[in-house]
């Protein structure tokens, strides 16, 4: 077999694509043995080796599928765009439904006594007349003569009472002539006192004649008066001269009745009394009307005191409020004379307030029926004696309303959401301009209510700044549907642009409700929620100055065939970056040992980066700002022995690319899934070979 010349070999080997050194000496290996050789000849050539660096391809798409935690997505005619939907803490109403009912102190006087003392009596025989009628004239008729007697004596005692101050009454006197004869009588005045001071309680002087056997009755007064059980009776009586029999032990009689009294003040036995029913009402809350509302927790304390001598039952009720079971609270509480008693109802879950005639209400109403209990010792009363009561309902946390209720607060939530990225959480540039930021946040709330956004803000943080941005109190439907909170483009503009850098990596939520502002009408539970989420949106529509990403290829010269590169006559590196971004672009590579000690930068020297000019993109039209025409650069670099010698010792490189869109302006242009750069290097080393 003919030997194949060097230079046939040499000229092969310029027109094969790039090998790795291991290969081509594999190659050449077997050429050798498989020729026919009569004696050993020690060769001497010149050999150019291709190493190649990389050859990549960047394209948008792939960062997008390889991050699968990114949130940046694309449309169906590639343009690139951050997007995420999170849900954003409700707001559980809870404890927030109240009602602060005020404090009722109130009492109820009896305003009327009552009493009935039984009427009391006295008499007059006619021998108190005079001499004249002290003996019997044995059924004879006799001359009567004229006699005019004014007789007083003492009242038996009352045992009724013992003392009245009277408003109002009457004393009815009844005056019977008892006598059997035929002689009349004339009475001229009665006058009844109080023993003790003889101040009067009865008096009058009108003239009655009375026959036989009649009587009569006079009526005056009591208005005004104090009587005492002791009294006195002063009585003037005359007789009209005439012919009759005499009978001394027959009488004239006095009957006192008092009926209709209205003691202001006595002291006596008391007898029962009619009850009498008083009503009140408390607040239930400054701003709030209800027709039904349901506790959940709250209680009822009311304090009864018996403010009488006597002892008293009080009958409590609350017509607005119902137990669990639905029936009216009421309670029968018995008080002695003076006596205090608290009553407390714990827990009112479950109990109910309801208007009693299907209208909204701000009160309720409360009844106490009082009846004084009769002694049997005399005691002191007055119709101004009252029983007192004092209710008191704690603040009501309820779990259900349907009333015209206050507006009403709710808890203030805060949600973190972090913005997802992916591997371009890492880009950083000097400048970042987003064209267009979308942020929304949707609220509702699943009872039919309005709601009012209050105190809304979004704190936007990176590793480098803080922004916060607030947001207007909006009014809300309620009703289960959800409501765009509408946030001016330029002011979300403003937030986005102010990180200048980067974007956020996170954003935070801070927000209040308050429920039914303006005091509507509504039906809420206490397990209703505000609700909703936040859709963020970013239009990779950005003009960015001095963005960098960053990319690691490995460089693979296999260590056995180091030694055969100790004669080199020269080496280059032929870099291509072929660039499909709207932006320029900046290259930079670094190169690395297997220890990952820094050897040179790529290019070596000053300047150390090669930069790349934008691609062409649409001016006018819908694809405005998207990539018309990719820009591409070729550039060889010569390297000198020690630089050689590194390039051979590397294991990687480190890609640096660096983008400024329009010039370095950072005016914003758009990014599609398309956009693409490509980079390739390869090294180029001629050295001598010596066998």
């Amino acid at each position: 077999m003919p030997i194949t010349t060097f230079t046939h070999l040499k000229n092969r080997m310029g027109i094969l694509p790039p090998l790795s050194i291991g290969k081509f000496l594999l190659l050449l290996t077997s050429l050798f043995i498989s020729g026919c050789i009569d004696e050993p000849v020690s060769p001497v050539w010149d050999v150019q080796l291709n190493a190649p660096v990389t050859n990549k391809k960047y394209t948008l798409m792939e960062v997008i599928e390889k991050d699968s935690d990114s949130t940046l997505k694309y449309d169906a005619t590639n343009n690139l765009y951050y997007a995420d939907d999170q849900p954003i803490t409700g707001i559980v109403v809870e404890d927030k439904l109240k009602l602060n009912p005020s404090v009722a102190n109130v009492q109820f006087a009896i305003q009327k006594l009552t009493i009935n003392p039984a009427p009391f009596t006295t008499t007059v025989a006619i021998s108190q007349l005079g001499p004249g009628f002290n003996q019997s004239s044995q059924g004879v008729v006799v001359p009567i003569p004229y006699v005019k007697q004014t007789i007083t004596q003492n009242l038996a005692p009352i045992n009724d009472f013992e003392e009245m101050v009277l408003e109002d009454g009457t004393m009815n006197l009844t005056i019977s002539n008892n006598t059997t004869g035929t002689c009349s009588l004339k009475v001229h005045g009665v006058t009844i006192v109080n023993a003790s001071d003889n101040s009067v309680v009865f008096a009058n002087t009108d003239s009655i004649m009375i026959i036989p056997g009649q009587s009569k009755t006079i009526s005056r007064s009591l208005a005004g008066k104090t009587m005492r059980n002791s009294l006195k009776a002063s009585i003037t009586i005359s007789t009209v001269a005439g012919n009759s029999k005499i009978e001394p032990a027959e009488t004239i009689g006095f009957s006192f009745a008092m009926v209709n009294l209205s003691p202001s003040r006595m002291k006596a036995k008391i007898p029962a009394q009619d009850p009498y029913s008083n009503s009140s009402s408390f607040q239930l809350d400054q701003n709030s009307r209800i027709k039904l509302v349901t506790v959940k927790k709250g209680k009822l304390v009311y304090t009864l005191k018996n403010n009488f001598k006597a002892s008293v039952n009080a009958f409590f009720s609350i017509p607005e409020l119902k137990t669990s079971s639905g029936a009216i609270y009421s309670n029968t509480v018995t008080l002695g004379p003076d006596e205090s008693k608290p009553i407390t109802i714990t827990d009112l879950n479950g109990w109910s307030l309801q208007s009693t005639d299907g209208s909204y209400t701000g009160v309720v109403n409360f009844n106490v029926t009082t009846a004084v209990l009769p002694t049997t010792t005399a005691v002191e009363i007055t119709k101004s004696d009252n029983v007192s009561i004092t209710v008191n309902m704690d603040t009501l946390i309820l779990k259900r309303v349907d009333g015209k209720l206050k507006p009403t607060q709710l808890t203030t939530k805060t949600t973190a959401i972090a913005l997802n990225l992916g591997s371009l959480e890492t880009f950083t540039a000097e400048t970042i301009l987003f064209n267009k930021f979308v942020f929304d946040i949707n609220l509702g709330m699943s009872a039919n209510t309005k709601i009012r956004l209050d105190n809304a803000t979004v704190v936007g943080k990176n590793s480098l700044r803080t922004r916060s941005l607030n947001i207007a109190s909006t009014l809300l439907n309620g009703g289960g549907s959800m409501q765009k909170i509408t946030i001016p483009q330029t002011q979300l503009n403003d937030f986005i642009n102010a990180f200048v850098n980067k974007p956020p990596d996170s954003l935070i939520i801070s927000y209040n409700a308050t429920v039914n502002p303006n005091s509507e009408a509504i039906i809420i539970n206490d397990a209703d929620s505000v609700y909703g989420n936040s859709a963020m949106e970013i239009p990779l529509n950005v003009g960015i100055k001095g963005g960098t990403i960053t990319d690691t290829t490995e460089i693979n010269i296999p260590e056995s065939n180091k030694e055969k590169l100790d004669n080199i006559l020269s080496g280059t590196v032929k870099l291509q970056i072929e660039n499909g971004l709207p932006a320029e672009v900046v290259f930079t590579g670094k190169l690395y040992d297997a220890s990952g000690n820094f050897l040179m930068n790529l290019p070596p020297g000053t300047p150390s980066s090669i930069n790349v000019a934008a691609a062409q993109v649409y001016t006018t039209g819908p694809k405005q700002g998207e990539v018309s025409a990719a820009a591409k650069s070729e550039i060889t670099i010569t390297l000198n022995t020690e630089q050689i010698k590194k390039f051979i010792d590397s294991k990687s490189m480190i890609i640096s690319l660096q983008f400024f869109t329009t010039g370095g302006q950072a005016v914003p242009v758009k990014f599609l899934t398309t956009d693409y750069i490509k980079v390739y290097a390869a090294g180029q080393l001629n050295y001598r070979n010596k066998p």
